[in-house]
């Protein structure tokens, strides 16, 4: 059974930071000591981790027996004996082109914005207003983006932070976004997130440039008639 456990994470003074990259999942991580959930948000080829199912993950040697502090609860159901290298190289020789995109497998967070629920039918835009949190000083509009559980994302049309009064607007444009959550059907609910990177006022980062935010968001999916995304009611 796989379990998402911050002893895989190692920890310093600057909060816990990833130590091992991964493939088929997707998951937010809280980089702080005092975090509740370090790891949050699960989900595996697009669908949430269930906590009563058992999953094969296939990892090197170094980590099947311990390394990194990844536990040995588990006995390996099959070892190849095979190089890292060479199951790589192989798999790399039978693709024809190789083009990387950024799929937003780990996702970091510092603070969170409250959810909103939204509609999304293809006419018009997508407009969610938050109230943001207190050490929010700048919002840098080009990352801010929309996204879904299996890795892909639209970027936001129009941004305005209001630091007086503590508040920021997201506008996307909602065809886009219909496109992107093309195979959901009429009245669907689709889980998406909103993240964006800001100046902090409380945190310092050795490793990247921007604290990041993140708002939970539940789209209802209309394939008839016309509606407005508008921002749900604040908590998380």
């Amino acid at each position: 059974m796989y379990s998402a456990s911050s002893a895989s994470l190692p920890k310093s003074d600057f909060g816990e930071e990833i130590s091992q990259q991964t493939s088929g999942l997707r998951f937010e991580w809280v980089p702080h000591n005092d975090a509740d959930e370090p790891i949050r948000d699960v989900y595996v080829d697009g669908e949430p981790l269930d906590p009563e199912e058992t999953y094969e993950v296939a990892v090197n040697s170094f980590i099947a027996n311990g390394g990194s502090s990844y536990p040995l609860d588990d006995k390996p159901v099959e070892d190849t004996g095979e190089l890292q290298a060479t199951t790589v190289v192989n798999y790399l020789e039978e693709k024809d082109t190789i083009a990387p995109t950024v799929e937003g497998r780990m996702q970091r967070v510092d603070r969170d914005l409250p959810d909103a629920a939204v509609t999304v039918d293809g006419n018009g835009k997508v407009v969610s207003q938050f109230d943001a949190p207190d050490d929010v000083q700048s919002v840098a509009e080009d990352t801010v983006a929309v996204w879904t559980p299996e890795g892909d994302h639209v970027d936001a049309e129009k941004v305005v932070f209001d630091e007086e009064d503590e508040t920021l607007v997201v506008r996307v444009d909602d065809s886009n976004l219909a496109d992107t959550i093309e195979d959901a059907d009429d009245g669907d609910e689709v889980a998406l997130d909103i993240y964006a990177e800001y100046e902090s006022s409380e945190y310092d980062h050795i490793y990247f440039e921007r604290s990041r935010l993140n708002a939970d968001v539940s789209a209802t999916v209309r394939r008839r008639g016309r509606g407005l995304g508008s921002a749900g009611p604040p908590g998380r």
